[in-house]
């Protein structure tokens, strides 16, 4: 949240970190560290106590309030307090007073930390961290140089500073010092953006949840997709990929660069190849109960629904579903056998007249379930530069499955951490065990 004079530097990232991608712990070692996802806070034993009242109190008044789901709008305090200025001053193994890149000993990883914060990165993850931060430098040395700017001296400055600590031309800035100088802004608590192509952030620029409908980031969900094995894919999974869907990619890729395909050059592929195995072979493509009935059909259908997709159509639009109707009347709707012989005939969820592509919840993970073969094209597209996507809209089959989601799960993991010796860090339920042992 903030009011924007000017970006510096902006890139588009996925959304989760590739280490500790789904980290939630709190560690008592030389100190207090809390641990959320790739993210490191170090406290004293009081910043601690401060922040773990502030969390308990936060979460009963906003429990109050009926879990309310907040909007850009609001700005409902739910607890404020104080911290000494000087971080960590019970606690000499901290280390507030540095700002330090790392190369680990362990392969591809980095850690950059920051005062009390720490971030930790892949190799590639860091270059991308560190060149956009660099491909502000130019601009902030600009603004540094100017002599008569604003600086603010000392400390407790909130977004507006504090007047009696400011120097500089302050009359004559470009930049705000005073909460009047808002009045302008139809809500000063939204992040905003000034200038010509200036904005409010009102509503959220992704799906989440109604009618559950949700919007994932591209590159993420398929590479979640690839790389983690469940029950649900093991059909098809080897060499630590789910080759259905690389397969897929592959064979899109391909198409997408020759422009035509010869029945002989189809069944050269391995997307061809996959798609004709039986049930007795592994990996294999289908699904977990099914396998296709005619592989050059479906070749067929896939090569058309390229087609349609290239165009700029079928992105989840009513245009697309008129489109993917004629590659059904054509090809006919994907045709599948399952072990018993008997057939099926697959077209996909459909909403408000839609093609939806489907995901699941598996453990802290999203999956694609149905439209391995739309997320292939899209992912191959972005890829060549044919398309510039980050989001896509999936239908969510499950979820209250979201990790931490549900009432069910969260007494799950309340239990979770009441194994042996670590529940308060006393191990309860072993001297419960051992207490009952004794009648």
């Amino acid at each position: 949240m903030g009011i924007i004079n000017k970006i510096y530097s902006k890139k588009n990232i996925i959304p989760s970190s590739k280490i500790y991608s789904d980290h939630l712990t709190i560690e008592r070692t030389e100190n207090f560290h809390i641990h959320i996802r790739n993210l490191r806070i170090e406290l004293d034993r009081n910043e601690y106590k401060s922040l773990s009242l502030a969390f308990i109190f936060a979460y009963i008044k906003w429990m109050l309030f009926g879990f309310k789901k907040n909007k850009p709008a609001d700005n409902d305090i739910l607890f404020k307090s104080k911290l000494p200025k000087s971080p960590s001053i019970l606690n000499g193994f901290t280390t507030s007073d540095e700002l330090r890149v790392e190369l680990q000993q362990w392969a591809d990883y980095v850690q950059i930390h920051y005062k009390n914060l720490r971030l930790d990165f892949t190799v590639d993850e860091a270059h991308e961290f560190i060149s956009s931060v660099s491909d502000s430098l130019d601009e902030i040395e600009k603004n540094k140089s100017q002599t008569d700017r604003v600086r603010r001296v000392g400390f407790s400055h909130k977004s507006v500073p504090n007047l009696s600590l400011l120097e500089g031309d302050e009359k004559n800035s470009e930049f705000w010092t005073k909460w009047e100088e808002t009045k302008n802004l139809k809500n000063p608590f939204l992040s905003s953006t000034l200038g010509k192509d200036g904005h409010s952030i009102e509503e959220p620029y992704r799906k989440d949840g109604t009618q559950n409908i949700f919007s994932f980031h591209l590159d993420e969900l398929y590479f979640t997709s690839l790389y983690e094995k469940t029950f649900h894919n093991e059909f098809g999974y080897a060499d630590n990929k789910f080759l259905p869907l690389l397969f897929r990619k592959e064979f899109a890729t391909l198409y997408l660069k020759k422009g035509h395909m010869s029945e002989e050059e189809i069944i050269e592929t391995n997307y061809f190849k996959l798609i004709s195995k039986n049930f007795s072979e592994k990996p294999r493509d289908g699904s977990k109960n099914t396998i296709y009935a005619n592989p050059m059909n479906q070749a067929k259908r896939f090569i058309s629904l390229i087609n349609s997709m290239k165009t700029g159509i079928g992105r989840n639009t009513k245009e697309f579903d008129e489109k993917f109707g004629e590659a059904i009347h054509e090809f006919g709707a994907s045709a599948y056998n399952y072990k018993s012989g008997e057939k099926f005939s697959h077209i996909g969820k459909i909403s408000d007249g839609e093609k939806m592509i489907t995901c699941m919840v598996f453990g802290t993970s999203i999956h694609v379930k149905d439209g391995l073969h739309r997320i292939a094209i899209l992912k191959s597209l972005k890829d060549l530069d044919l398309l510039n996507i980050t989001h896509i809209n999936c239908y969510l089959i499950n979820p209250r499955d979201i990790y931490g989601n549900s009432f069910k799960q969260n007494i799950f993991i309340v239990f979770k951490n009441m194994m042996p010796r670590k529940v308060f860090g006393l191990g309860l339920i072993s001297k419960f065990k051992q207490l009952f042992r004794k009648f």
